[in-house]
Order: C-alpha cells, then structure tokens, then sequence
C-alpha cells in the first residue's frame, strides 16, 4: 500500500490546525491592534502560546476522534453531527480553560468559534484533497 502525505488524515489534520491558528492569529491581531505595541505584542505572544497548544494538542486530537466516530454516519446527517460535536468540544475547552477562574467568560465565544473555524477548513480540507 502506497502512502501519500495527500491521502493522509493527519497531514489534513496538521494543515487544518495550522491554518486555523493562523486565522485566529490574524483576527485576534486586528481585535488587539488598538493596543500600544508592547502590549499588542505581549498579547499577540500570549494568545499564539495558548492557542497553540489548544489548537494543536486539543483541538487536533479531537477532531482525529471525531472523525472516528462518525465515520459510518452518511451524507448531511455526518456533517452535523460533527459541527454539533465541534461546537460541544469548543465548550468544553473553554471550561477547562476556565476552571478556577471567574473572569474568563470570553474564552466560550473565542474557543467556540475557533472550533467552528477548525471543522470548516477541515472538511475543505477534505474536499480539496478528495477531489484530487
């Protein structure tokens, strides 16, 4: 059996991730960007550190998991139930995040919406590379 990187889940994983960290970075850059230059750039550091590792060690191992319990489900009815298991994951990050912490009501919507972000480019991903 042949591997090819394209055909690989993983790779689509890893690019999915990297391209959803960068658009976060980019939207959190422009939300941010009325911040002197010290502090944009220590909150640009911030927030890329964090959402790294959300995004890469979190957000991609569920996705690999998501894909694995709806890979019998067809059609439409696959895709939402995934957005809807994204959506919940992206809940959950933020209450792990948020554990202990009384002020971090913004993470719901932040980490909510990177996991929208994530399954979206995901199954583009999966087009693009299909359709090849």
């Amino acid at each position: 059996m042949k591997l090819s990187l394209t055909n690989n889940k993983i790779y689509r994983k890893l690019l999915s991730a990297l391209f959803t960290w960068i658009l976060f970075l980019l939207g959190y850059s422009y939300v941010i960007i009325e911040s002197t230059t010290s502090e944009f750039l220590f909150f640009l550091a911030i927030a890329s550190f964090f959402s790294f590792i959300g995004i890469f060690g979190y957000g991609l191992m569920v996705s690999i998991f998501f894909d694995f319990i709806t890979k019998k489900i067809k059609g439409v009815t696959r895709y939402i139930v995934k957005f809807i298991l994204y959506v919940i994951s992206g809940l959950i990050g933020s209450a792990i995040i948020s554990i202990g912490q009384n002020d971090l009501e913004q993470f719901y919507i932040f980490t909510t919406i990177i996991a929208i972000v994530y399954f979206l480019i995901d199954e583009l991903n999966a087009m693009f590379i299909n359709k090849n």
